[in-house]
């Protein structure tokens, strides 16, 4: 019988299919992360306007890159589209539109545009109004980047009004460019209102808090496992954990605020002054989108409790190390007690006969001699040795038990 080749089996050709279509789609990822990320980097050269799109209210957006570029006049008489305004506040012009008051400004209020610009501010909900009375969102949150130090907290302000959405942030942040780069690249498919937008942005920030998320988890287990190991390096040890506790406490002061002003966002939306701007689809999004952030919270708690256990045990192992070599010093020196102690009947001996079968008188001589060394064998004999003995398996029982009750402490934790 003719063996059967593996392309001739539909299971592996269909795994087949599969592992090309995975690798496929990873390749696909990983080729749009490395193109939003080039051109939101890109954005910090250009004029304060990151992007602005203009929804047509059908799925469509038009894409401008430069202030000139507005048509503020054309936007008023054709009643005000909707229209999403990023903004790097980290440029003159930015600031100067983001406090202005004039026809063509965010016209927000001068106070409302310090908020905005305040980039250290901790995640916050509250309702606001524009200048000429709108009732709008004032929403500050906190997104993440991975390749950013301490943590990779990076803020994000937005202010949702009616036909009108002003997002501003002084780093990238992939979350947003994300949302970005799907209403540039969606047709007839994409957000239609303020509401839908924000959404959007909300579903990346959320996502993205899951792969770090996933790297913690991974990093804690791995530092329970080597505290355990016998020889493990404690200081190298030492240094991970505290940076490993630094980056779950950075997040905390984040993410605990963070949780509230989402909770409050949801509430808000759903109120009938903003009922234009966030359907009921709309809201159900956001609620979703929202929902998993509490267990992110429990989750990067937990964190915090394991990495404090773990240091604890760190504690107990170096204290329990200190006191071994504690130990070590203090039967040394007993022992060396002991010597000492056993070469005094020989010294009084051949102090009082003579030092040497030489140096003495003849028989007397040889006969002190002798009876010292035969002292000394037998004080070692029956004293020392076995003083040495029980002393080591004493150590060895106690750092055999210290470590079963490392196992069972961090096992029972």
């Amino acid at each position: 019988m003719a063996a059967v080749q593996p392309t001739d089996n539909p299971l592996l050709r269909q795994s087949t299919k599969t592992d090309r279509h995975s690798a496929t789609v990873a390749d696909q990822t990983k080729e749009k992360d490395a193109r939003i990320t080039a051109v939101g980097m890109g954005d910090a050269d250009g004029d304060g306007l990151i992007a602005a799109l203009v929804l047509d209210g059908k799925g469509n957006a038009e894409l401008i890159e430069r202030w000139t570029e507005c048509r503020w006049d054309e936007w008023r008489e054709s009643g005000a589209p909707a229209v999403w305004y990023h903004v790097n506040f980290a440029k003159p012009v930015a600031i100067d539109w983001l406090r202005g008051a004039g026809p063509n400004d965010a016209r927000i209020g001068e106070n409302n545009a310090e908020e905005m610009m305040d980039f250290d501010s901790a995640p916050k909900c509250r309702e606001v109004h524009r200048l000429d009375g709108t009732h709008c969102i004032f929403l500050s949150l906190r997104g993440i980047n991975m390749w950013e130090k301490n943590g990779g907290m990076v803020g994000m302000r937005m202010w949702i009004g009616p036909n009108r959405l002003i997002t501003v942030r002084r780093r990238f942040l992939k979350s947003v460019a994300y949302a970005r780069d799907e209403l540039q690249q969606e047709d007839k498919d994409g957000a239609r209102t303020v509401g839908e937008v924000v959404a959007r942005i909300l579903v990346h920030l959320m996502h993205f808090f899951k792969e770090p998320l996933k790297e913690f988890e991974d990093t804690i287990a791995s530092l329970e496992e080597r505290v355990l190991q016998d020889g493990a390096d404690l200081e190298q040890l030492r240094k991970e954990l505290n940076q490993f506790r630094r980056r779950v406490l950075q997040l905390l002061r984040f993410v605990l605020p963070q949780n509230d002003a989402l909770d409050q966002f949801v509430t808000v939306t759903q109120k009938t002054a903003f009922a234009d701007i966030f359907d009921e689809d709309t809201q159900d999004t956001i609620r979703q989108a929202a929902s998993p952030h509490a267990g992110y919270v429990a989750t990067l708690q937990n964190l915090s409790q394991r990495a404090a256990l773990v240091q604890g045990e760190l504690v107990q192992i170096r204290s329990e190390q200190a006191a071994l070599l504690q130990d070590k010093l203090n039967n040394t020196l007993y022992m060396l007690t002991i010597i000492s102690a056993c070469t005094i009947p020989s010294s009084f001996i051949l102090g009082a006969i003579g030092t040497t079968p030489e140096e003495g008188d003849g028989e007397w001589s040889r006969i002190g001699w002798t009876a010292s060394i035969l002292a000394m064998v037998t004080l070692l004999t029956v004293v020392v040795f076995p003083l040495v003995n029980v002393v080591l398996k004493k150590e060895r029982s106690l750092a055999e038990d210290a470590q079963a009750d490392r196992e069972s402490d961090l096992l029972s934790k």
